[in-house]
Formats: structure tokens, sequence, C-alpha cells
């Protein structure tokens, strides 16, 4: 019994020996294939690409579909309501007014009201749907470092960041020198397009007035 109890332990402690072990090497992993995607980026714009020396590399943000999609939906919902407000705002100090009349004075807002809720209404069954994957990463935030030599033959250390889709793509969405400049929910998750195609039903009165402005630019 005390033999078996021992082996059981010493198994337990080989096990997780393993998994510490494991870890390192996956993000070690990670590490060189996010450096080979922005090399791939970088390298050939430096004025002496064989001067190249690697600094460090550091992923500052793991983005998920879950995070992206609670921005878009905060985002919608900002849309609904601002346009909302306005609408009842403006119905309250304009009561003599008839509907008709109002209908036609708040029609952008009216129109924005009915397809941002109708992409709401898209995006809501979107997340449904995603729940088993809806903690997937769609991106990685990352800081890099990199030494090359300039114009002018000397060498320097240059940072920058990038927004990058995971593997097996490997997509570099933006590059910044300032990471003030970076997307806060960089990447996509599935059914975004949906989302979209439903928002590109409304057009602003900028959007209108730039059409008007083409048409007669065409004449």
């Amino acid at each position: 019994m005390k033999i078996n109890m021992k082996t059981n332990t010493l198994l337990k402690n080989i096990i997780t020996l393993c998994f510490i072990a494991i870890i390192p090497a996956c993000n070690s992993s990670k590490q060189n294939e996010l450096q080979e995607a922005i090399e791939k980026v970088i390298l050939p714009q430096l004025d002496a690409p064989k001067s190249y020396e690697f600094a460090s590399l550091q992923i500052l943000d793991t983005i998920t579909f879950k995070s992206n999609v609670k921005h878009d939906k905060l985002h919608i919902k900002q849309i609904i309501e601002n346009n909302t407000n306005k609408i009842n705002r403006t119905r309250k100090l304009h009561s003599s007014e008839s509907k008709e009349r109002l209908d036609f004075f708040l029609s952008d807002e009216i129109s924005a009201v009915k397809i941002y809720s109708k992409a709401l209404e898209k995006l809501d069954s979107i997340e449904k749907q995603l729940i088993p994957q809806i903690n997937q990463t769609a991106a990685y935030i990352c800081k890099y470092k990199f030494r090359s030599n300039n114009e002018l033959g000397n060498l320097s250390l240059t940072t920058i960041y990038f927004e990058i889709t995971p593997s097996p793509s490997y997509t570099i969405l933006n590059i910044q020198t300032d990471a003030k400049k970076l997307s806060t929910t960089p990447g996509d998750y599935p059914g975004k397009d949906l989302v979209k195609s439903e928002l590109k039903k409304y057009e602003s009165p900028q959007d209108i007035l730039n059409k008007f402005k083409n048409a007669l630019s065409n004449n």
C-alpha cells in the first residue's frame, strides 16, 4: 500500500513538472512565430537589413472574441441611446408640431435607431452562437524592439508596437511607434461581417452629402 502511495505521488510530481515545462515551451514557440511574422514586414523597410539585430518581444495584451463583441455592443448601444434621447428630447420640445413633421425632421435619427437596433439583435444572436469559442484569441498586441543601422550608418534601437492575429495566419493588422495609436480591440470575430452588412444600410447625412457632391462632380 505504501509503495502504491509513493508511486502515485511520484507520478503526480512528474506530471506537474512536465506541465510546467510545456508552458514555457509553448510560449517560446508562439514568441518565435510572432517574431518571424513581424520580421517579414519590417526587414524589407530597413536601410540596412543585414545590420538587423533582434532585441525583445513582449505580448502586452491578448484580445479575445468576447472583448471585441463587448466593445461592439457598447458602441452600438451608445449610438441607439444617443439617437433615442435626441428623438425624445425633440418631440418634447416641439410637442405642438405634427408627428409627420417631426418624423421628417428626425428621419436620420429614426433610421439610425432602427438599423442599429437590428444590428444589435444580429450581434446578440452571434454572441450566443460564439459561446463555445467566446474566449478564443482574436489578436495580440505586442511591443517589439530591434537594432539596425540607420541611413547614417549608426546602430540604433527602435521600439514598435503591433497588432497581429493568432496562429496559423499571424496577419499584421497595425504597426505603430506610438502605443496610443493602437486599437484597443484589434481583430474580428466570426460573424462580424453580418453585423457590418447591417450597419452599411445606414446612411448618415454626411454620407448623403458626399454622394450628392460626387454626383455633381461627375456631371
